[in-house]
């Protein structure tokens, strides 16, 4: 029963650890595109 009980814990350690890896892999693929088109947009902006 301890087994179980012990196996269930490190299953949900892990998920929620998979879930930190997805947050981070999108926030470094989002936040990178976001401002090049905040950079984008400002220099439509000032150019047009």
């Amino acid at each position: 029963m301890r087994a179980i009980t012990l196996h269930t814990t490190t299953t949900a350690a892990e998920h929620r650890h998979h879930l930190w890896m997805v947050a981070l892999y999108l926030a470094a693929v989002v936040l990178p595109l976001g401002s090049l088109l905040i950079l984008a947009h400002q220099y439509w902006l000032h150019h047009h």
